[in-house]
Parts: structure tokens; C-alpha cells; sequence
């Protein structure tokens, strides 16, 4: 009887992340983009349009302070270098060791302000916005809000102010939670409100670094000024790699839509946890999935909706087919590698 031939079954290849050299500078910081970075959400600045915001006090804030690059011209984002950059982060006493592509260069507050065309100004000393010795009552003063604590709750203010407060967030300085600010929040929106002289490089670049140290709950802030820095420092983005879509615009348009929000507020009655700001996703653009635990409001007549009500569904609808058309084009992609890894693996034959 002959004995028959064993067939090895061919191992299932190791789904696990590999490192790539020409990504990570070292096996710690591929760890730290594998634990905190890779899934982080990254906050992409928003294209601010001051001219549609003349009605309001919004323009006066920014007039004269030579902020345009974080306001408008915004680069699209490679997602992967953000990523990147963040994992390779090497901090230092005044400045951060970068690493990117295989592409080392140093960070300080010098670059940003060359980057943003503020070369030759006189140096200020800055301190941290988180280690100002001024009062929340000082702020609320002159912003308005509610105290909630050490923090103020921004659900009183009024619909412009909510306004600059989403600018603040998405452009300028973080904001976690939409409905309330912390005190360095607060004073960094009264300062820019009182049109006070803010040192937005050293003020970035801190930011950068306090997002740099956080582990927990990291996000991923300032993308398309990092763009600009790489662009700087010789880094070039892929040509394989897509680009981020672009975000919404922040203009009239979000003031009506935060009009809208307080209306339904004023009709819901008490709303328990209702957000008087957009979420940060609507505020995005994109529709938000979660529900208030509210009652819900009676339905109105036709005649009590605002006209602009429509023009944020439309745009609300153009925003799901634009996410609808970029999942599909990442379906596709990966649908192409899956189908070059088959081939790859019916090329092997089974060891005799």
C-alpha cells in the first residue's frame, strides 16, 4: 500500500500591521501610530469665507492680524503623512524632531512664522493659554456664556459668537466638546473677540505639542498647515496617495444653520443634553447620527420653516453623496488589492 502524499495547508497570512522602514523611524514609534494615531480623528481646517460674514462682527476679529493662511488657500490633506507625523514626533526643549518619509527636520515656532509670512516680527513672550492666571469670570464677562464649573457653557451664546466659536475650533485652537469651553478656551476667544494682539505661531505651535504628549483620545489638528510645513521643508507628498476631501466652508450659511438649532431648541422646551452648536461632524458638513434624549416637538406648518432651512438640507444631501462617492472609490481600492493578493496566492503551489 502506498503511502499517501500529506497536503500542507497553506498558512493564512498575518493580518497584523508590519512596519514599514520608510514610514517609522523606529519599532516605538510605528507602536505609538498603531495605538493612538492610526484610527485618530483628523481636524481638518475649514475654508472660514469672511466676505460672506461682513453683516456680522466676525471679520473685525481676524482684520489686520495676517492670519489668511489659516483662513483660506487651505492644502489638501494626505491623510497617511498627518498620521505619520505625529507617530514620529520627537519632542525637545524648544522645538520638535520631526520624521517624515524618511525625511528629518526640526519645528519651532520660526517655521510656522515663516510658513505664515510673519518672518522678521519681534519675538513676544508667550505663555501657554492652559497656564494663564485669568479668571473664567473674566472671560465670561466679556464673551458671555454660562459657568458650568471651570468651564463656560456655550449654549447662550448668541448664534454669530457660536459662530466664531466653531472658527476657534476648527482652525485655531481645539475644542473637544462643542457645547462647553475650558477657561484657556475662553480666554483665547475673549482675546480674539477683543481683537488682542494673540502670538498664533507660538500659540500653534504649543498646541502641536500638547496633541503630540496626548495618547488618550488624540486627535489630529492643523493638517493642512503641516502640508504647508512639509511643503517647506522638502517633503513630498505621494502621488499614489489620494487626498482628503475638502470640508465645508464656514460662512452665512453656518450661521443659519445654528439659527435653525436655536429655533427647534425654543419649540423643544427642555431639551436634556440637545447641543446648541452643530456637532462636530454637521459642523463638518456631514450629517450627525446621534439623537437627543429630548421630547420630540410637535411638527410645524410649512409656513413656520425658515426658507434657508432648505438650503441646508440640499447641502446637507450633497455632503452624503460626496462621503457616498469617496467610500466607494476606498471600496474599489481595496477591492483591487484583494484581488491582486488572490492572484498572488494562486501563483504558490503547495510544497510536494
Amino acid at each position: 500500500m502506498t503511502p499517501t502524499k500529506k497536503k500542507t495547508v497553506a498558512k493564512k497570512g498575518d493580518r497584523r500591521l508590519k512596519m514599514d522602514n520608510s514610514k517609522f523611524r523606529s519599532p516605538q514609534h510605528f507602536e505609538r501610530y498603531t495605538q493612538f494615531y492610526l484610527k485618530a480623528p483628523i481636524i481638518q481646517e475649514r475654508f472660514v469665507d469672511l466676505t460672506d460674514l461682513k453683516d456680522t462682527f466676525i471679520p473685525g476679529c481676524f482684520e489686520g492680524r495676517g492670519w489668511e493662511k489659516l483662513l483660506s488657500n487651505l492644502p489638501r490633506v494626505c491623510e497617511p503623512l498627518i498620521r505619520e507625523f505625529y507617530a514620529n514626533a520627537v519632542l525637545r526643549e524648544n522645538e520638535t524632531n520631526c520624521w517624515v518619509r524618511g525625511h528629518e527636520f526640526l519645528l519651532d515656532v520660526d517655521d510656522i512664522d515663516e510658513v505664515l509670512g510673519f518672518e522678521g516680527m519681534d519675538d513676544h513672550d508667550f505663555t501657554n493659554y492652559k497656564d494663564r492666571m485669568l479668571s473664567i469670570e473674566t472671560a465670561q464677562a466679556h464673551i458671555g456664556g454660562v459657568r458650568e464649573g471651570k468651564c463656560l457653557n456655550t449654549n447662550a451664546f448668541p448664534a454669530d459668537m457660536r459662530c466664531l466659536t466653531v472658527i476657534m475650533m476648527f482652525n485655531l485652537y481645539l475644542v473637544r466638546k462643542l457645547t462647553t469651553i475650558n477657561n484657556a478656551r475662553a480666554i483665547f476667544l475673549m482675546e480674539l473677540k477683543k481683537k488682542t494682539f494673540i502670538d498664533i505661531s507660538a500659540h500653534i505651535y504649543h498646541t502641536i505639542v500638547d496633541e503630540t504628549r496626548t495618547t488618550s483620545r488624540a486627535k489630529l489638528i492643523f493638517p493642512s498647515l503641516l502640508m504647508r510645513i512639509f511643503r517647506l521643508k522638502g517633503v513630498e507628498t505621494p502621488q499614489d496617495m489620494g487626498l482628503m476631501s475638502t470640508p465645508s466652508a464656514i460662512n452665512n450659511l453656518t450661521i443659519s444653520r445654528i439659527r435653525v438649532r436655536l429655533l427647534g431648541d425654543e419649540e423643544g422646551g427642555d431639551q436634556e443634553g440637545g447641543e446648541g452648536m452643530e456637532t462636530e461632524t454637521e459642523a463638518a458638513g456631514q450629517p450627525s447620527s446621534s439623537r437627543g434624549r429630548s421630547k420630540r416637538s410637535r411638527a410645524s406648518s410649512s409656513s413656520e420653516v425658515p426658507p434657508y432651512a432648505f438650503q441646508i438640507i440640499l447641502e446637507r444631501i450633497d455632503g452624503l453623496r460626496d462621503m457616498q462617492i469617496e467610500q466607494n472609490v476606498k471600496l474599489s481600492a481595496l477591492q483591487d488589492q484583494v484581488n491582486f493578493l488572490s492572484a498572488k496566492l494562486d501563483s504558490f503551489t503547495p510544497q510536494q
